[in-house]
């Protein structure tokens, strides 16, 4: 009989398949607004009191939905091989840059354009209040990384975790470069919200690997960044930029939304 298999048990519908499929894709399209609002109201003032979770479990829920995207995608969409990589990247960045590129522009054509009008290098956006005022005396290996990482979004999170020196013009590595006494050199990046998409970029280019690991190797990858975030935890404390910005305990947050999908698909 029609839609049976050899065991005579009914299958599922490739219609009732296509609408539970697209049931999970509104709930998960919901989920993921609900959590764009907010790392919003982390960084603005929510409209009428309203606060949803902190921007750190929004971030790291994103990072979640992300694998599973992507192990999606590299299962159905792609093929195992170079090519399939190749076209993988490219979408990915195609889908990426022309949204941060056009906000880069439009920060930057307003910022300037709000300075000027005052008529007072302090009226300044702060990124650009902090590179007129220490760029000639940084030295052109700093100039020219946060240069970089402003154009490309590759090593926004570094900026996390590095500080410049005014007294020498050179990035120095620390631990607590949000509250850092020197200058933390996250107050060099235009959009400082896009450091995301440099964690982002860097597992899509291991995500086409991973998602053909075995579920043990997936798991003890998982398990080894729990043990890196514990780490990192007992050497600086709990505390940001540790929290939810290092890429290696990052990436096991990655691998959790693949084997989701991993269950999802059996």
């Amino acid at each position: 009989m029609a839609g049976r298999g050899c065991s005579g048990i009914d299958k599922p519908r490739p219609s009732l398949r296509l609408l539970a499929y697209r049931i999970f894709a509104v709930f998960v399209g919901t989920v993921r607004l609900l959590l764009a609002l907010a790392v919003v109201f982390a960084h603005a003032p929510p409209p009428f009191g309203l606060t949803l979770t902190g921007a750190a479990l929004a971030v790291q829920l994103f990072f979640v939905i992300s694998g599973f995207y992507m192990a999606l995608v590299l299962d159905r969409k792609y093929a195992p091989n170079p090519a399939g990589r190749s076209a993988f990247w490219v979408n990915r960045v195609l889908r990426l840059a022309p949204c941060y590129y056009a906000v880069l522009l439009a920060t930057l054509a307003l910022s300037l354009n709000a300075g000027w009008n005052a008529h007072s290098p302090a009226s300044f956006p702060p990124a650009l209040a902090v590179w007129r005022e220490y760029a000639p005396h940084m030295g052109w290996p700093a100039r020219a990384f946060l240069g970089l990482v402003n154009l490309t979004v590759v090593g926004q999170d570094i900026t996390v975790f590095t500080a410049l020196d005014p007294a020498s013009g050179r990035l120095v590595f620390t631990p607590h470069a949000v509250s850092a006494a020197l200058i933390p050199a996250w107050k060099f990046i235009v959009i400082p919200q896009a450091w995301t998409l440099s964690l982002e970029l860097m597992f899509y280019v291991l995500a086409p690997w991973l998602v053909r690991w075995s579920t043990r190797g997936l798991t003890t990858a998982l398990v080894v960044s729990l043990v890196i975030r514990a780490t990192t935890y007992a050497a600086f404390g709990h505390a940001d930029p540790w929290t939810y910005r290092f890429f290696p305990s990052e990436l096991g947050v990655f691998i959790a939304g693949i084997l989701a999908y991993r269950w999802y698909s059996r």
